[in-house]
């Protein structure tokens, strides 16, 4: 029965917190543990928790390298290495920006309220939700009401 809900915009199970909805109770039991500080899940080679296993797997492959994943790209500027594309991507456009041919040069994302820019929609994203983006987009909307 839980299965059919994938397939529809129905999300029965609320979060009484925060009112985030979820298509099963696994999900919203899940999704609760962003609202606690508990961190069962902790690393055995250094003080880190984590609230879900999945950080944990995720810190244990990428830090201490445990896990079969390996760091075998690298960024053919400074050899750093990378263990996947998007992050060696993402390093290359933020370090070495001037030295990447024009085709491989991201937009530049630009705020419609002020002058903030960024080549990164997801940063923009986070820019968007600043209280700062909010004071100004607050101002514009009472500068025209007058």
């Amino acid at each position: 029965m839980t299965h059919n809900w994938t397939h529809t915009q129905e999300f029965p199970f609320r979060c009484d917190v925060c009112g985030l909805g979820c298509r099963s109770e696994h999900t919203l039991n899940r999704h609760k543990m962003v609202h606690t500080d508990e961190r069962n899940f902790i690393c055995e080679h250094c003080p880190i928790r984590f609230r879900r296993e999945g950080g944990l797997k995720r810190h244990l492959e990428t830090i201490h390298l445990i896990g079969g994943r390996t760091k075998n790209l690298s960024c053919e500027f400074c050899s750093k290495m990378f263990w996947d594309d998007t992050a060696r991507q993402r390093h290359k456009v933020l370090m070495h920006r001037e030295q990447l041919p024009l085709d491989q040069t991201p937009l530049e994302y630009t705020c419609v309220l002020c002058e903030y820019t960024c080549h990164d929609k997801g940063y923009l994203r986070i820019h968007q939700k600043s209280r700062r983006h909010k004071e100004k987009e607050t101002a514009e909307v009472r500068s025209k009401q007058q």
